[in-house]
């Protein structure tokens, strides 16, 4: 309850607040929906390109690099395994000893070795 005194209101207020305010008509200018759906649209895609379209290049970056190095271990894979043989080949007694004559030019006590010089002029 309110302690407010009422207020009594004559005949003539009661009218005025009684009365619809008179209100302009205002006359909005609407598009339909079938323009407005087009360019709803068109401003869904665009702004999903313009966040996706990173994306994508750095994704077929990333693809492109990704089959780069995958040929990169497979090559070293190959060249492991050539090493890996030749490490074999090296515990063998007969390669050292090859390798030890020809590349290095290494004899046994006791051996003599001969070189052969070719002549340039075959035909005399």
């Amino acid at each position: 309850m309110s302690l407010a005194p009422r207020r009594v209101m004559r005949e003539e207020d009661k009218n005025r607040t009684m009365s619809k305010p008179k209100v302009r008509k205002v006359r909005k200018i609407r598009t339909s929906r079938k323009k407005r759906l087009p360019w709803t649209t068109l401003t869904i895609v665009g702004v999903f390109l313009v966040a996706f379209i990173p994306m994508l290049q750095q994704n077929f970056r990333l693809r492109g690099q990704e089959a780069f190095y995958r040929g990169e271990v497979l090559r070293l894979e190959k060249e492991n395994a050539r090493l890996a043989n030749v490490m074999e080949q090296m515990e063998s007694p007969y390669l050292v000893e090859k390798i030890a004559r020809e590349q290095l030019g290494l004899m046994k006590k006791g051996e003599v070795m001969f070189k052969v010089k070719e002549s340039k002029d075959v035909s005399r």
